[in-house]
């Protein structure tokens, strides 16, 4: 079953990504994997900057949409859906700083910290923490630090 469902996951990505390569715009696509909710949550960037989150279940199924308007200057980089089926998308401004939203199991947004600008580093990638959630350096986890400056991820 999970086998045959990432499978279906996979092809959904290869033609979405088949799709945009015969497009004259950018679009991507991004998946963030299954969370323990048994949903996956797919990232869509739009040609105008929007981007646009998807929930599919277990069959790849489509079950829900919320789509975000453009914030010039900013693009989204990766998702990741941790254990408590939040969403987190982690962005990046051409100015240097980054940005992490945190959007709920329904696709709501809940909030967003930034982060730098910091000298000669740039935002590239998020990953899943865990059951403890995101952790900055040494340990501390994320919500837990007062002034948000965190090392550049």
């Amino acid at each position: 079953m999970m086998s045959s469902s990432r499978n279906k996951l996979i092809a959904l990505v290869a033609i979405a990504l088949a799709w945009c390569a015969f497009q004259p715009r950018i679009v991507s696509v991004q998946t963030s994997g299954v969370g323990n909710d048994g949903f996956t949550r797919v990232l869509w960037r739009g040609t105008d900057g929007s981007v646009s989150l998807y929930k599919l279940d277990a069959n790849l199924n489509f079950v829900a949409e919320k789509a975000f308007e453009p914030h010039p200057g900013w693009k989204p980089l990766a998702i990741t859906a941790a254990d408590n089926n939040n969403t987190y998308i982690l962005w990046a401004n051409t100015d240097g700083r980054a940005s992490l939203w945190k959007v709920d199991g329904h696709l709501n947004w809940i909030s967003a910290h930034e982060f730098g600008p910091f000298a000669g580093f740039t935002a590239q990638s998020l990953s899943r923490g865990g059951a403890t959630g995101f952790r900055l350096p040494g340990g501390t986890p994320l919500e837990e630090c007062p002034s948000r400056r965190w090392m550049p991820l």
